[in-house]
C-alpha cells in the first residue's frame, strides 16, 4: 500500500513539474511604457510614464516587432494609464530591413491614431514614447522610420 501512495505521489509530483514547465516556456516578458494620467501636468512639462510587463509568446506568425506594436496600439491595461495614440489606432505596416548593416525598423501606423487626442497631448511626445518602447524591447533596432497616415514623422 505505501508503495502505490509513493508511485502516485511521484506521478502527480511528475505531473506537475511538466505542465509547469510546459506553461512557461514559449512566452517572454515585453515591458510597455505607457503615460500615466495627471490632470496636474502643466503645458510644456514632459510626460510622466509607468511601465506594464505582459507576456506574449516567442514566435508569433506575424514576427515579434509587429506583435509587439501591435499590442503597444492596444493601450495599457492600467486603468490609471493613458494609450501612446487614440484607441483607434491600427497598423498599416511593419517591417525590419537592414540598410547599410545597421536593422532600421519602417513603421506605418492609421492616420486615425492621432484623433481623438486631447487638445493638450504632445503628438512628438507621444511618438518619443512609441520609439523609446520599441527600443528598449528590440536593442537590434537602431533606427525608426514612422509613418503616420501617408505622413513622414520627423522627430
Amino acid at each position: 500500500m505505501k508503495r502505490i501512495f509513493a508511485f502516485f505521489t511521484l506521478l502527480l509530483l511528475f505531473g506537475a513539474a511538466l505542465i509547469s514547465s510546459c506553461s512557461k516556456s514559449g512566452f517572454s516578458s515585453y515591458k510597455f511604457d505607457f503615460p500615466i494620467i495627471d490632470i496636474t501636468k502643466n503645458e510644456g512639462e514632459s510626460e510622466s510614464v509607468k511601465t506594464e510587463v505582459r507576456k506574449l509568446p516567442d514566435n508569433p506568425v506575424q514576427g515579434a516587432v509587429k506583435m509587439y506594436v501591435e499590442e503597444l496600439l492596444l493601450g495599457p491595461e492600467s486603468p490609471r494609464l493613458q494609450p501612446i495614440f487614440s484607441l483607434d489606432s491600427s497598423l498599416d505596416f511593419c517591417f525590419v530591413r537592414n540598410d547599410s548593416g545597421k536593422d532600421v525598423l519602417y513603421l506605418g501606423i492609421s492616420e486615425s491614431s492621432v484623433y481623438n487626442l486631447s487638445a493638450n497631448v504632445d503628438i512628438q511626445g507621444r511618438v518619443g514614447i512609441l520609439k523609446d518602447n520599441i527600443k528598449k524591447n528590440f536593442k537590434n533596432i537602431e533606427e525608426i522610420v514612422l509613418f503616420i497616415g501617408d505622413n513622414f514623422v520627423n522627430e
